[in-house]
């Protein structure tokens, strides 16, 4: 659809739409609804990262207030940013999606998520901002041609979802059975591949020493070679913990 005082650009989109012939065939008799900002907007399911999925509301008010909140408390976006969309449109709510819109920015919406589709519209679109989670993140770093694409427009990254330190690729904590406290904290571990059988559980502890509370460090390590998923490329902790 596409919103224009006169015709309709030239374009190989299709279906084409124009806002105003669609709303020139509809009457002129409609009535907005009366609707309470507290009445609900929206029910999102979370996609079970440590637990069942669970269904999470949004009333029409928080919808509201989140997007000025995100543009201008959080990220900056203004309308001059051209925003990128990685990760899928009902993750976090759709807040960045939402906080774009609201600021005037320019988006752009890949039909899916590859690397190469990825750089491809970053160099086309010129994208000077994105976030996106861990399991992107490293999809990026070891993507073996992304020398060749000029990403040279990009500004801002966001990044959230999980820590990701030194030589490792993939990281994640659960609390595991312990007979003294009941639970401790064990850390499951992808090396990247040049660090495999040169980083152990001593170096990785000793790593985290006098970043974190002496609490929260791990009591163990275990490494390996692949972390499972849900299905938005989060660590299932749910699985590894009934994995204990």
């Amino acid at each position: 659809m596409i919103m224009t005082n006169g015709d309709l650009p030239e374009t190989s989109l299709s279906p084409l739409y124009g806002y105003e012939e669609l709303m020139g065939e509809e009457g002129g008799d409609s009535s907005w609804p009366e609707l309470s900002e507290n009445d609900p907007a929206t029910t999102r399911y979370t996609t079970a990262t440590t637990r069942t999925p669970k269904g999470a509301m949004f009333s029409r008010r928080q919808a509201y207030l989140h997007s000025p909140f995100t543009v201008l408390a959080e990220l900056g976006i203004s309308e001059e940013a051209n925003m990128i969309h990685v990760v899928l449109m009902f993750h976090a709510h759709s807040s960045g999606g939402y906080a774009a819109t609201w600021a005037g920015a320019e988006q752009v919406y890949p039909e899916r998520f590859n690397v190469k589709l990825f750089c491809e519209s970053i160099e086309r679109e010129k994208v000077n901002i994105f976030f996106f989670v861990p399991t992107i993140l490293n999809m990026i770093l070891n993507f073996p041609h992304i020398e060749k694409y000029d990403l040279s427009s990009l500004k801002d990254i966001y990044y959230g979802g999980s820590a990701t330190p030194r030589a490792m690729m993939e990281a994640a904590v659960i609390g595991v059975p312990y007979d003294k406290w009941c639970e401790v904290a064990r850390a499951y571990v992808v090396l990247k591949e040049e660090h495999r059988g040169k980083v152990g559980e001593e170096e990785l502890l000793e790593y985290l020493s006098d970043k974190v509370a002496k609490w929260q460090i791990p009591k163990s390590v275990g490494f390996y070679y692949g972390l499972p998923k849900n299905s938005v490329g989060k660590i299932a902790r749910r699985v590894l913990r009934e994995g204990q």
